[in-house]
């Protein structure tokens, strides 16, 4: 399977003139050669889409493909409904592979009937990277198989992979409608939780193949755990009965609570209604919260929420 398999590899990019060429190179530097390099530029106003035909002048396994700016879950949709293979990799247009991702990953496919592989990544903030030589913190990854409610559990609890470190079945990912474009910036968390929700199995490894490159502008840095997002995927995802069957209860109390703490206001507080309501969260004491809250105040109307959602 491994030596006959193309990996389509799906590149976001957008005003990334400074680091694309490194992740380009990192793709063109892997030991496996079957591969296709899909690049979707999401309407960068830089040098980026120079670069990048410029390379596909060198290598024509790199595709580009334009698209007006429409954020990144979008620029995934467009390469994985253009691409050929059979498995999908994701690669951000600023992080890097080591040389050996591709083949190293591919070979757990041929020894276990895996439906999506992450591996562990190392992370770093360093403008200048060598993924030759690296020598960063990793991200904790360990070996694990994950399965049935146990995984739905764990994932409730937060994100386990690093999304470019994921090998996973195309057709899969067809099948369960592609990436949800309305839960950016937590559509890989979503994804993974509507495969785990159709029996899929995951496994992940404990080496590290790839380097994330931290960015202060991210879409995630006013937010590192994209509570919003989170929230909204896990209720469109389970019912209260779901969360309840698979004990779940107590993680997603502490979504719930960071959402209240981070993101509450007086304008969505209509949304926090709902997500009390869909998760059975209400009760004769939250409904007198609530009919109190002009009385009482936004501060301390937040202040009583939290003791009571604990």
């Amino acid at each position: 399977m491994k030596g006959e398999i193309l990996v389509s590899i799906i590149m976001p990019a957008y005003n990334v003139e400074n680091y694309i060429e490194a992740s380009i190179k990192s793709v063109l530097n892997q030991t496996y050669s079957n591969w296709e390099l899909i690049v979707v530029d999401d309407g960068s106003n830089d040098s980026t889409a120079e670069i990048i035909k410029k390379n596909q002048i060198v290598d024509n396994r790199i595709k580009y493909i334009y698209q007006t700016n429409s954020k990144q879950a979008k620029a995934r949709n467009n390469g994985i409904k253009n691409a050929k293979g059979e498995i999908l990799a994701f690669l951000d247009s600023d992080d890097l592979w080591l040389p050996n991702k591709l083949e190293k990953t591919l070979n757990l496919f041929d020894q276990n009937n895996y439906d999506l592989i992450f591996t562990n990544s190392y992370y770093s903030s360093d403008s200048e990277i060598n993924p030759l030589m690296p020598k960063f913190q990793t991200m904790n990854v360990l070996d694990t198989e994950y399965r049935g409610k146990t995984a739905i559990k764990a994932f409730i609890d937060g994100n386990k992979i690093p999304i470019l470190t994921v090998l996973v079945k195309k057709d899969i990912v067809k099948k369960v409608g592609l990436f949800d474009e309305e839960c950016v910036p937590a559509e890989d968390y979503d994804l993974w939780l509507k495969l785990l929700k159709e029996g899929y199995v995951f496994k992940s490894v404990s080496h590290p193949l790839s380097i994330y490159r931290v960015q202060e502008s991210s879409s995630t840095a006013a937010d590192r755990f994209a509570t919003i997002s989170v929230l909204k995927s896990i209720s469109k995802n389970f019912t209260y009965s779901d969360i309840k069957q698979i004990e779940a209860s107590l993680f997603l109390t502490k979504w719930i609570r960071r959402w209240i703490k981070t993101c509450l206001t007086p304008s969505n507080i209509d949304s926090l209604k709902y997500y009390l309501k869909h998760f059975n969260y209400n009760d004769f004491i939250l409904s007198c919260i609530f009919v109190s809250r002009f009385l009482v105040g936004f501060n301390i109307f937040k202040r009583l929420i939290l003791k009571k959602i604990s």
